[in-house]
């Protein structure tokens, strides 16, 4: 089987997948095809690769290359720019509480979700809206460069 052979075959399944109602199935089966097409353009991308190491200071989290690689070639979907903003809150209420606490501790009241459900993209937003809701938090470049993880995964919520 072929390169491309291989990419379209995993988007058939998860396509079929989809259709059949699994979709967490199909979002991971995507998700790990879109994952290794990162890995990949990464390499072959050395410019690219280049500027996004010099990013994130030498090792590029797995989470912001997909991040880039999707807006390589989806420049002009805003969903592309979505921030999983739940996930976010929740990691750095966990990982980094003294970090606004009072802003984060809104953005989660703001999403709460029921036990058990999936997310689906309709509490996400982009960087500059999100510095609106919570510009103290935002204002941090640390949280801000971590954001850019967080748009993977709102991306493949809101499909």
């Amino acid at each position: 089987m072929g390169f491309r052979e291989y990419f379209d075959t995993q988007a058939s399944i998860a396509e079929d997948l989809c259709n059949r109602k699994f979709v967490l199935n199909a979002c991971i089966t995507a998700t790990s095809s879109l994952d290794a097409l990162a890995e990949i353009w990464e390499h072959d991308s050395s410019d690219d690769a280049r500027a996004l190491g010099q990013e994130f200071g030498g090792s590029v989290p797995g989470a912001a290359r997909m991040s880039r690689f999707v807006h390589t070639f989806l420049t002009g979907d805003p969903r592309s720019r979505r921030i999983s903003v739940l996930r976010l809150a929740e990691d750095i209420s966990r990982f980094a509480p003294h970090i606004a606490p009072s802003e984060v501790a809104a953005l989660l009241a703001a999403r709460r979700m029921p036990p058990n459900s999936l997310l689906d993209g309709s509490t996400d937003c982009d960087a500059d809206a999100l510095s609106l809701q919570a510009p103290l938090l935002m204002s941090n470049p640390g949280v801000r460069r971590l954001a850019v993880e967080y748009q993977y995964p709102g991306l493949l919520y809101a499909l």
